[in-house]
């Protein structure tokens, strides 16, 4: 035994062989100590205080101990869950999260995805962000195509809100119509002389995308409120010429007197 600090009244002493009085950080290490006051000698053991998760470690066992599982790792020095597993309510434990599509309280209580996307308790539910759904395992989230099945509209959503779940299906919203060059994407229904992307855009009937509008077919001419058929207008303008001459001559002085009439 030897001494490592002395005054008049009180004396601390080391036995060989024990372990110095240190900071208590994180294990539960028994440190043993003994007091000599005057001819009294005084016993007693410290004991650490518990780590919680979210506190500094050094290693892994450091917080399994205060968690009570191997859910519990030390990662870059702080006590956190293993993947797949979230904090209990006084952070001194680990339990499993829950999949994609069941009830959750808050955002830690989803389970990560394998594509390290991130999720969220939406409505009481662990969600996939706006514009994903979660695969058929409900361990990860992938982008919502149309045609894609669904559970609401918030799984289809794109910006500007062009998409909805109908009967658990993506469809572009109303007044959109699916791209036929990027099945992702919906386009806005256009009439004669909107702008334009695709051709089926246009409904207005004969009319095609003359990017960046809509304009009558080749062939067609607009006329008022419709395109019509150039030929066809001829030809219903030619009819509508003879049949005004033939008035005109029925008219005629010239006709009557033929006529006797």
């Amino acid at each position: 035994m030897f001494v490592l600090f002395q005054d008049s009244s009180v004396i601390l002493t080391r036995t060989a062989g024990t372990p110095v009085l240190s900071a208590c950080r994180t294990s539960a290490v028994v440190e043993k100590a003994t007091f000599r006051i005057m001819r009294y000698a005084l016993s007693f053991q410290i004991s650490c205080i518990a780590v919680v998760l979210g506190e500094k470690c050094n290693r892994s066992r450091d917080c399994a101990v205060t968690a009570g599982g191997p859910a519990v790792q030390c990662s870059h020095g702080v006590c956190k869950c293993e993947r797949g597993y979230r904090p209990t309510p006084d952070k001194r434990g680990c339990v499993l999260q829950v999949l994609l599509g069941e009830e959750c309280v808050s955002a830690e209580d989803c389970m990560s995805t394998s594509s390290n996307r991130s999720t969220e308790c939406w409505q009481g539910v662990c969600s996939c962000p706006a514009g994903f759904r979660f695969t058929p395992d409900r361990k990860d989230c992938i982008k919502a195509a149309i045609g894609d099945p669904c559970q609401n509209s918030r799984e289809c959503h794109v910006t500007p809100h062009t998409r909805i779940c109908d009967n658990n299906i993506c469809k572009c919203s109303r007044l959109y119509v699916p791209s036929k060059q990027n099945n992702n994407t919906c386009l806005r229904v256009a009439n004669y002389n909107s702008f334009c992307e695709e051709d089926h855009q246009c409904l207005t009937n004969n009319t095609r995308c003359d990017v960046p509008k809509c304009a009558c077919k080749k062939g067609y001419k607009w006329d008022a409120s419709k395109c019509v058929n150039s030929e066809e207008v001829k030809a219903e303008r030619r009819s509508e010429v003879k049949s005004l001459e033939v008035k005109a001559e029925l008219r005629s002085p010239e006709f009557r007197s033929e006529d006797g009439s």
